[in-house]
């Protein structure tokens, strides 16, 4: 097709004319960094990472996704032990944690950085996995090399957790045919809401090979959730937060958010100094600029990894700096902000873990990544939007004044998240049914 033609031509150029943008970013420059060394630069070219012996590769873009495999990683060792697991991520980040969580555990065998998206890396890539059959890629992963090399070479191709956002949507709009081919190539598709189904089938995509199974964050977040009120009180004892202290978990923020956040917490913590604050940018290495804010608002507030003592009235605010404790806040939080929702564009992150554990929720509202469930948890009274600083001030000191309204809707989010478990099984059985167990 023309258009992969012209995606080969171009592609370099636009890696070259990407590199160069990163250098000028902060997050760019540490992806820059982490990728000029060996190991990793001879990944990212397919040259190394590889596993002969591995009949499944599963490709997950970063931590978060990574992470959001567990029960699935757990049920292909169960139900298919004999099938070796090569695993891999866009970041070393996620790298790391699938090399410390899964590998030790025997869910997944090796792991590697997945190689860039040009032919001869893609090509390279495959050509070492010899006894390969199913070729797994996690949400909107569609690299257009990756997924024409697997179906060159006969592999199963399958896209689990599929979901389609409003920004997906708007590129599919302006290249319907780059579309069709792309999620057309795959035998599975396994969505986690019905708008996407019917979508694609408007795409042109054959209805046989989709399938609405749910979202398997969902069942990720029922393992790890602490729910009893023993380890609450737990967590908030390693925290140093006495009974009478609020501690307010700001989640996934992004910038822009961040001001918001901490103009609501100073308007409230000058009424209530029982007040604490978490915040926990999306992307951590973004810690010292949130430190630095929130230090220009007027509070004393320290990096989680200099954290000695617990917070107090004259160090309020804490600044999560570390991967991988988000989860504790959640166990210690009396009320939770997830961010990517009071800014457009975003399209929201994940409530799922707060909800598990039956904490109240307030989002922004722009939450398109979460659309059709968020509106069933806001039907149910499961989850309340705050659309600017005023509402949010609104909502978070009627949780502090009134422990009853935060109790209510914390508790409706967890029955509503119960209510949306098992999606790991249904894909499971999907991909059972084209032979990924035999």
């Amino acid at each position: 097709m023309i258009w992969f033609l012209l995606y080969n031509v171009l592609s370099p150029f636009l890696l070259l004319g990407a590199l160069l943008a990163a250098c000028f970013s902060g997050r760019g420059r540490q992806w820059v960094r982490e990728s000029l060394n060996w190991r990793a630069l001879s990944q990212r070219l397919g040259l190394s990472g590889s596993n002969p012996r591995a009949a499944i590769a599963i490709h997950a873009a970063s931590l978060g996704e990574a992470r959001s495999l567990a029960n699935f990683l757990k049920v292909i060792h169960q139900e298919a032990p004999h099938q070796a697991v090569h695993m891999t991520c866009m970041t070393t980040a996620g790298l790391q944690f699938i090399e410390t969580a899964y590998i030790p555990k025997g869910w997944v065998e090796t792991a590697s950085l997945v190689p860039l998206d040009i032919w001869p890396a893609a090509a390279l890539f495959f050509s070492k996995m010899r006894r390969l059959k199913v070729f797994i890629l996690v949400e909107t992963e569609l690299w257009p090399n990756l997924i024409a090399e697997a179906k060159n070479r006969g592999l199963f191709l399958c896209l689990i957790n599929g979901r389609l956002s409003e920004k997906t949507k708007k590129w599919l709009g302006w290249f319907p045919s780059l579309g069709r081919h792309l999620f057309g190539s795959f035998d599975a598709i396994c969505l986690t809401e019905e708008g996407g189904r019917d979508y694609l089938k408007t795409l042109g995509v054959q209805a046989h090979s989709l399938t609405v199974t749910g979202n398997i964050k969902w069942d990720t977040a029922t393992g790890q959730a602490v729910l009893e009120q023993a380890a609450f009180a737990d967590a908030r004892n390693r925290m140093g937060l006495g009974r009478e202290e609020f501690l307010w978990v700001a989640a996934s923020t992004r910038e822009g958010e961040e001001e918001i956040v901490l103009s609501v917490f100073k308007e409230i913590f000058a009424r209530r100094k029982e007040l604490r604050l978490a915040i926990a940018p999306r992307h951590v290495e973004r810690n010292l600029e949130v430190l630095k804010l929130a230090q220009a608002y007027g509070f004393r507030a320290v990096l989680l990894s200099r954290l000695t003592k617990g917070l107090s009235a004259e160090v309020p605010v804490v600044v999560v700096d570390e991967f991988g404790v988000l989860t504790k806040f959640y166990d210690a939080a009396d009320g939770v902000f997830v961010g990517g929702t009071l800014v457009p564009k975003i399209g929201g992150h994940n409530f799922l873990e707060p909800a598990a554990r039956g904490r109240p929720i307030a989002i922004g509202p722009y939450f398109e990544n979460f659309k059709e469930v968020g509106e069933e948890f806001i039907e149910a009274q499961a989850l309340v939007v705050a659309r600017g600083a005023k509402e949010l001030v609104a909502i978070m000191e009627g949780w502090v004044k009134n422990p009853d309204i935060r109790f209510r809707l914390g508790g409706r989010a967890k029955e509503m998240f119960q209510n949306f478990s098992g999606a790991t099984q249904k894909t499971w059985s999907v991909l059972k049914n084209l032979g990924v167990a035999s």
